[in-house]
């Protein structure tokens, strides 16, 4: 299993590569004495597919100006301008096919030895049957250009906005605490953990503490005449 995942990584990373199996084949056909399409413009690594779709032989030759010489049928000779061949063994049969895959940009311009006429261009504006050269065509090949990598750049964090809070009530400095008053009642603020009783404003107070003391001598007083001084 893991053999098989390594495989599976590597094959997705040479599909993924640029540049890598992008190649491609355009065909061309031969028929009725002229190619079809007269002009292709491919890229280097790119292959063009010959098809002979007519009835009579022909060959695929590249001008003698080509950057890269190829020729279908070397052995085919072209004596003169009217065509006539020596030894067209081995010209492309109906239903035959050609290919050649471009690895130099540049234009090539090619012809068919028994139905073209190297001495002339190829003409791409012009329609197949119309060539000034009869029998010929032209392949443009392009370098490869590889389209770079998208570069990968940091992501900004999104700025942290503040929220929009209510500004806080700024408190009262020095805020004098309510004073205790009497309630309609008459009865007074319960006592807290640090009042003491008797303090100012609770309990006795002075005057009844003397008060009770002069009672109380009163009453001694008078309980030592009634024992001692009353007469019997």
């Amino acid at each position: 299993m893991r053999v098989a995942a390594a495989l599976a990584a590597c094959a997705l990373v040479v599909l993924a590569a640029p540049g890598i199996g992008s190649a491609a084949t355009y065909g061309v056909e031969a028929r009725d004495f002229s190619f079809t399409p007269v002009y292709r413009v491919v890229v280097v690594g790119d292959t063009v597919a010959w098809t002979n779709a007519g009835e009579v032989d022909h060959t695929i030759t590249a001008y003698p100006d080509a950057p890269i010489r190829f020729d279908s049928s070397p052995r085919t000779q072209r004596v003169c301008a009217n065509a006539d061949l020596v030894n067209p063994t081995d010209c492309i049969p109906p239903g035959g096919s050609f290919s050649v895959t471009f690895s130099e940009p540049g234009t090539y311009n090619y012809y068919c030895k028994a139905h073209g006429d190297p001495s002339l261009k190829p003409n791409p504006n012009l329609a197949a049957n119309r060539q000034p050269c009869g029998m010929c065509g032209q392949i443009v090949v392009k370098e490869k250009t590889v389209a770079p990598s998208p570069t990968r750049t940091a992501k900004s964090s999104p700025t942290v906005r503040p929220s929009r809070s209510a500004s806080p009530t700024p408190s009262a400095s020095a805020s004098a605490s309510p004073t205790a008053s009497a309630s309609p009642t008459g009865e007074g603020s319960p006592l807290g953990a640090g009042d003491r009783i008797g303090g100012a404003g609770g309990g006795l107070g002075r005057t009844g503490v003397a008060m009770i003391f002069i009672l109380l001598l009163s009453g001694a007083g008078y309980l030592t005449w009634r024992r001692f001084l009353a007469p019997r």
